[in-house]
């Protein structure tokens, strides 16, 4: 919704015109530009433009359709949301240029001093200035901080909230007047008209007013004022208002026009809107109703930067405008601007992930795409960085393939409505000769951003990104476990040793675990990862350590060799047998025979063979117990001839290892 509010007939007691902005107001017009030196962008933008919120006894016909209800209004006020709010749209991207945190400042926020019409009970009084309140509320609609400026607070004080710290659409609220902040309705602590304004430390920030009044304080007596507001993706309709734009009185010529600009890439062009008279709104005839409405019906071409201008525009006139856009039949506030916005959408895409699969097995990282911006929005996606070997798919939660929905040639996430988080999918596929790992980078970019950016001639916007890893599970699988000790010949009784162990951290034991499991086989792989609390090793112990290994891929293994290096103090025991469970179905079981040859062990201190590849480490981990694993080899050691293992198959080796 737009609202312009006009005061012609009020006595004012200053020098200089009054307009009031409902709905995020921009306002262009001939008045002149003020550059700040310093980054910051400041709502209202321009010299002789003032943002102001009246006291609740500035009757409508005179003062702010949306605080006051007076009994010497033409028809009442029927207004259900009298407070004036602003928006201030901040991105993480915003956030992240300026170490984290943004500061928004109110200043001159009380009424009392040159921009505040501050009004006698009577002419000829000494006016007596309003209490003020300022309201900061987080996106979610939750108070996060207010102020109360009590009346005869020094002119041109400022004020500054806590900074925030994450991205959103806030709102400040502003109120003028004892008989909403304080339940007071004295007559002359309730009929000020204070004007203050906005500001952040941060250039081309996006601050506009969904409503509230505005006042021109200079300017040519007939001049013309553009005001601006962002429509999104899919909007079905604007209805656009106006209250109060009356012209020159007691002239009977009307010359003020309004016309709507709708963006260069909609064929609307331009629409002639209609203007409203004194104390009403515009194409109603009435307080309360009244609305110039546009149906619009290309998805995309008719979203972006629309401006709303009033041709002869005169002084001494106060007015509100809204803009609405209406979807399903909805209508929704939309702020204007008083410059042309550079940027808009507000979005966050989350999380990173990390998934592993096998060759040839589809695995779909989640992710989610909220839209926090005020409108509509379209989520542009794309990838980079994916191995060619893989193959990838962007889909929705119902694993549908993502549609391109603005015809950009990229998938996205479709129309996304203010505040709606979209779930959807990044499919992954390694096909045979991929490696191990793939990154694959999500960049997501908004679609009304880049439209913005694009008609406003600045540079696209930079990607948000999320990171998607894809790791492929190894067909081999090897676990390794201490499945016996044995002192003076005889296998001790150790906790556990019997049965399966999760070891934290370690995802090979599950797997094979698993496929024992659906085999029908509890318990398995058995053994101990790490010695029992308490348990100490005594010298010419023999500890028995079993390699389980299993073929979890698509295709057999040949050639295989496995070799386990020994560090002391673990030394291998080669007089006893090393002993080998022959490659077969998972069900079959573990059935150990004397390895023959293929199991060899190697004496300590042997040069290691070829396809031994040395490198530290320990087993089990963490102490107490023997070293084993992967080491330097110079406390022997086991190898393997060459043997095929096929697909889904296993089978494992044991030996012994001696305590010093």
């Amino acid at each position: 919704m737009f609202s312009v509010t006009s005061k012609n007939n009020r006595q004012n007691f200053l020098t200089g015109n009054h307009f009031g902005l409902v709905a995020g107001l921009t306002t262009i017009s001939t008045l002149a530009w003020t550059s700040a030196a310093v980054a910051q962008t400041r709502l209202p933008s321009q010299a002789g433009l003032d943002f102001q919120t009246s006291g609740p006894e500035q009757c409508a016909n005179i003062g702010d359709w949306y605080t006051t209800a007076c009994s010497t209004d033409p028809l009442p006020t029927t207004s259900t949301d009298p407070v004036h709010r602003f928006f201030i749209n901040i991105t993480q991207p915003e956030l992240d240029a300026v170490g984290g945190s943004i500061v928004i400042t109110v200043d001159d926020a009380e009424s009392n001093g040159g921009q505040d019409e501050v009004n006698p009970q009577a002419l000829g009084a000494t006016p007596v200035p309003d209490p003020t309140r300022f309201t900061l509320l987080a996106p979610d609609g939750s108070v996060l901080q207010t102020q109360t400026f009590p009346s005869g607070t020094p002119d041109g004080t400022d004020f500054s909230f806590n900074p925030v710290t994450t991205p959103g659409i806030y709102t400040i609220t502003s109120e003028t007047g004892a008989l909403p902040i304080f339940g007071d309705p004295t007559l002359n602590l309730n009929d000020d008209d204070n004007s203050f304004g906005i500001e952040v430390p941060f250039d081309n920030l996006l601050i506009g007013q969904f409503q509230g009044t505005f006042q021109r304080i200079s300017g040519a007596p007939r001049d013309t004022v553009q005001l601006f507001f962002l429509v999104g993706p899919g909007t079905d309709e604007l209805q656009l208002r106006n209250f109060d734009l009356d012209d020159r009185p007691g002239t009977a010529t009307r010359d003020i026009e309004v016309e709507y600009g709708a963006p260069n890439t909609s064929g609307i062009g331009i629409v002639n809107g209609t203007e409203s008279l004194n104390g009403v709104w515009n194409n109603g005839g009435d307080l309360n109703t009244g609305a110039d409405a546009i149906p619009l019906t290309d998805i995309t071409n008719d979203a972006g930067i629309w401006s709303l201008t009033i041709l002869n525009y005169n002084q001494n006139n106060q007015s509100a405008v809204e803009a609405n856009s209406v979807d399903n039949g909805v209508p929704s506030r939309i702020p204007v601007f008083d410059s042309p916005p550079t940027n808009a959408g507000n979005f966050i895409i989350t999380p990173d992930t990390t998934l592993t699969t096998t060759i040839g097995t589809e695995v779909c990282h989640p992710f989610t795409v909220t839209n926090n911006f005020f409108t509509t929005d379209i989520i542009n996606l794309s990838s980079s960085g994916t191995d060619p070997n893989y193959t990838i798919e962007f889909r929705d939660a119902a694993n549908n393939p993502l549609p391109d929905t603005d015809g950009d040639g990229n998938p996205d996430t479709g129309i996304l409505n203010p505040n709606e988080t979209g779930s959807f999918q990044l499919c992954v596929t390694p096909q045979p000769g991929a490696p191990l790992q793939d990154v694959t980078t999500i960049s997501a970019t908004s679609f009304l951003d880049t439209r913005v950016r694009f008609q406003s001639g600045q540079p696209a916007p930079t990607p948000q990104t999320v990171i998607k890893t894809t790791l492929i599970e190894t067909p081999f699988v090897l676990v390794k476990r201490i499945t016996n000790i044995f002192r003076q010949g005889t296998a001790l009784s150790v906790q556990g040793i019997t049965n399966f162990n999760d070891q934290a951290g370690e995802t090979a034991d599950n797997r094979l675990a698993d496929a024992f499991a659906a085999a029908g086989l509890a318990n398995q792989p058995a053994g101990i990862f790490e010695l029992p609390v308490g348990f100490e090793l005594e010298p010419d112990d023999n500890v028995e350590y079993t390699l389980y290994f299993w073929n979890n891929g698509s295709v057999p293994l040949s050639q295989v060799q496995i070799c386990d290096e020994l560090e002391p103090p673990s030394v291998l025991n080669i007089n006893t047998p090393f002993e080998v469970s022959p490659v077969g179905p998972l069900a079959g079981g573990l059935n150990f025979v004397s390895a023959g040859g293929q199991v060899q062990g190697r004496s300590p201190g042997a040069a290691l063979e070829d396809f031994c590849v040395s490198a530290p480490g320990t087993f089990p981990f963490g102490p107490p117990g023997p070293t084993g694993g992967l080491g330097v080899g110079s406390g022997g050691g086991v190898t393997t001839g060459e043997f095929t293992i096929p697909t889904g198959e296993f089978g494992a080796i044991r030996f012994q290892v001696r305590i010093p």
